[in-house]
């Protein structure tokens, strides 16, 4: 923890986080943490907050099915990829696309499961059901991800 000192007047102690420290009129400082992890953080929320509205709206409207069509927006993927292809080789973010392509394997698992479940048990029951089937496909897809590539590409 860090004290800062403006004008003889003592400020919030901060978290050792990047730090943006004003001076306020009254000479009392005010201390802003707001890392860089911080700020990222809050930019998912946002954007998965926007898509639960989107999705809420969508929910209620005559084309309530879109509402399928927004999680399968590729936010995590656009991070993911940009993660890699900043890291790693260009065949290394090609292995990164294949193992994507193979993930959706297990989402049409779940949402077969949903499908099928959805007339024969209530709601939470049948998302409970569909997700172990999401788990099972995951694990099997990742048993056979290491057994065709054992050094992991």
């Amino acid at each position: 923890m860090q004290r800062h000192v403006f004008a003889g007047q003592g400020c919030i102690e901060c978290e050792p986080q990047v730090q943006l420290c004003c001076k306020a009129r009254s000479r009392i400082a005010v201390c802003f943490t707001l890392g860089i992890a911080m700020v990222s953080l809050i930019l998912k929320c946002g954007v998965g907050a926007l898509a639960v509205l989107v999705i809420a709206l969508l929910s209620r409207s005559k084309s309530f099915y879109i509402a399928g069509l927004v999680p399968l927006f590729p936010t995590f993927a656009l991070i993911a990829h940009y993660i890699v292809g900043t890291e790693r080789a260009a065949a290394d973010l090609r292995t990164t696309a294949l193992f994507g392509l193979w993930s959706l394997v297990p989402y049409a698992i779940y949402l077969l499961a949903v499908y099928w479940l959805s007339t024969r048990y209530a709601l939470a029951t049948t998302l409970l059901l569909a997700t172990a089937a999401w788990t099972v496909g995951a694990i099997l897809l990742l048993l056979a991800w290491f057994k065709a590539y054992p050094g992991g590409t």
